[in-house]
């Protein structure tokens, strides 16, 4: 196996900082024992963190932390993050390997927004799905999965704020069996539209984590039913399931 090649000075700095960033302040010695790094090295570490900018020494106490420079260098690294051109290579190698619609939505309230889609070209049916198209999240997988990210009393608002038209014969109006199915997802890591939102359509979907940890998107495959029956679900959530990881 090749070895990685690294810089031992890059990676020692790098110690420190995680070590920082972990606490307000702390002195030479505590970063010195918990990195494993003689006083000396933590101490011309600190100094060249420090004319740079990036860590201050607290007169009084005489510890070390992090300044507001790195919230900077991280704000502008966030301006540029953008989960569509992230998603995008992923999404297609799904639709591919899936032969079907591919959808990336975002959460809006109690409400999902379908930011992306793509379409294979290996069947003629498409769906009636659209980009900026707005649909609530009881009625459907990417809502469900969404919604198996919250604390059962987040789960149990959105259900009361929403409304509950039935909009085929498998759409679950009734709250106990819509927990039933967030319970159910939660087990299995993916969630599965039955017909619940359109007569026909079968969706399966998972939630992604944004950049800090939130679940605010999520990803779904869908089909009409003909061609998504059970191995299928199981097969497609499988490669959902790898997105996430």
């Amino acid at each position: 196996m090749q070895e990685k090649s690294t810089v031992q000075s890059v990676e020692r700095t790098f110690a420190i900082i995680e070590l920082l960033s972990k606490n307000k302040e702390m002195s030479i010695s505590e970063l010195s024992r918990l990195s494993q790094l003689h006083k000396t090295t933590v101490f011309r570490l600190l100094n060249t963190l420090m004319s740079l900018g990036y860590v201050y020494q607290n007169e009084k106490s005489e510890q070390y932390g992090l300044t507001y420079k790195f919230l900077k260098i991280s704000s502008f690294g966030l301006s540029h993050h953008d989960i569509r051109n992230e998603m995008k290579p992923l999404l297609k190698e799904l639709s591919h390997k899936c032969g079907e619609t591919v959808h990336l939505v975002e959460r809006n309230g109690n409400n999902v927004v379908y930011i992306d889609k793509f379409e294979s070209n290996k069947n003629s049916v498409r769906m009636v799905s659209r980009i900026g198209m707005e649909l609530g999240m009881t009625t459907t997988a990417v809502g469900k999965a969404l919604l198996s990210k919250c604390d059962d009393d987040e789960v149990l608002s959105v259900w009361n704020s929403s409304e509950h038209t039935a909009k085929t014969e498998y759409t679950i109006t009734d709250f106990d069996l819509f927990k039933g199915e967030i319970d159910r997802v939660r087990l299995l890591g993916y969630a599965v539209d039955n017909e619940e939102n359109e007569l026909g359509v079968r969706c399966v979907a998972v939630a992604l984590p944004d950049c800090y940890g939130e679940y605010k998107y999520a990803v779904s495959v869908s089909a009409p039913i003909n061609r998504m029956d059970e191995e299928t679900v199981k097969k497609i959530a499988g490669y959902l399931l790898q997105i996430k990881q």
